[in-house]
This record gives C-alpha cells, sequence and structure tokens, in this order.
C-alpha cells in the first residue's frame, strides 16, 4: 500500500530473521515501508537499519488482559480447581493473536489440580496497535494471573501468601524454594514487616 503496487510485483529479500525480541519478523513493516518508497523514488537498492536503541523505543510493552477467574480450595489452601478466562488486547494485528493464545496462561503447570484446570484466551481485535512484541508472549501474564489467583487465597484464608504457595508446590521445586527462603531470612523479615504494621 505504501509503494501503491500490487505484491506481484514486489521481491522481499531478507538476510536474517529474529532478536529484538520478535520485532524484526513481526513489526518490520514501518522500516520496511520506508526503505520501498526510497527505493521506489532513488531507483536503487536502499538498506533501512535500526540501531539497539531505536529498536528498543519500538518496544511498547505487554498488551493489556482482563481477567477473569474462580477456584476451590480447602482449608490448608490447596487448590482444588481452577477456571481462568483471559482476554487479551492484541490491537489490529491478527496473526500476533495466534501466538499469544499458545501460550497465556499455559506458561505453569496446573497438572496438580485434583479438580482440574479449564484455561482459556479470547485474543481481541481492536482498533489501537499491539503495545509490542516481546520475549515469551503471553507467559508474563500467565503467571501473574496464578500468582493473584494464589494471593486472594491466602487473604481469604487470612495467611501468609507463602504458605499457599509451598502448599501447591511441585515437590521437585520445594528444595530449592526452601534453600531460597531459608538465604533470604523470610521469616524473619516476615515477621518484621508484620511487627512494624
Amino acid at each position: 500500500k505504501s509503494l501503491g503496487l500490487s505484491a506481484d510485483k514486489l521481491v522481499v529479500e531478507m538476510a536474517r530473521v529474529g532478536g529484538s525480541y520478535g520485532g524484526k519478523m513481526w513489526m518490520s513493516q514501518t522500516a520496511a515501508a520506508a526503505a520501498g518508497v526510497a527505493a521506489l523514488h532513488f531507483k536503487r537498492p536502499v538498506l533501512v537499519t535500526l540501531d539497539r536503541s531505536v529498536d528498543m523505543l519500538s518496544l511498547g510493552g505487554r498488551p493489556a488482559c482482563e481477567l477473569e477467574w474462580s477456584v476451590s480450595f480447602d482449608q490448608d489452601g490447596a487448590l482444588a480447581k481452577l477456571t481462568e478466562t483471559v482476554n487479551a488486547d492484541v490491537g489490529v494485528y491478527g496473526d500476533y493473536a495466534v501466538g499469544f493464545s499458545a501460550t497465556s496462561l499455559n506458561v505453569y503447570n496446573v497438572s496438580w489440580l485434583s479438580g482440574g484446570a479449564h484455561l482459556k484466551t479470547n485474543t481481541v481485535n481492536t482498533t489501537s496497535s499491539l503495545n509490542s512484541i516481546m520475549r515469551a508472549p503471553g507467559e508474563f501474564q500467565g503467571c501473574l494471573f496464578v500468582e493473584a489467583v494464589i494471593e486472594q487465597v491466602a487473604r481469604e484464608l487470612g495467611v501468609d501468601p507463602t504458605q499457599v504457595q509451598e502448599k501447591n508446590m511441585e515437590a521437585t521445586v520445594r528444595p530449592v524454594w526452601d534453600k531460597l527462603k531459608s538465604s533470604a531470612d523470610y521469616s524473619s523479615l516476615r515477621a518484621a514487616a508484620e511487627k512494624f504494621n
């Protein structure tokens, strides 16, 4: 569209694709359009190279998400069944939605839930541009969501969120968790915070 030409009149050659958290693969249209317009105008090859600072400035952060969830748990904080539905704003880039829905919410293993888990991501196209491409689309949100669930369960039970985390932690993770908790002197810091507050 930028050149006013049909696709069969264009040949695109790219030395490599990757880096910049996927931006070169998914969001290179602006640089490509600029190179194309200049090449057509000057009737000669044009190379557009973005340095790292410009590349990073083009990253706008992760897409906005809305979460609805429900969870069942016992008095010890053991989660039984989890249902999460996410609406993710993927802007006008419909193709990007595939990558987001493939990873969002599935980042954490919920196989230990006795009642199972129902995790769903709805990608919503809007008139806004996508915030940005980034490493592991949807995975940060997935981690944040499950931690929000754990914190709310802890509030309901009136306990430290780490107790709920430990009750639902996979056995293979526990030795590392215990070591980090000890080296950080978590219990003393938690007690000091509660005394201060």
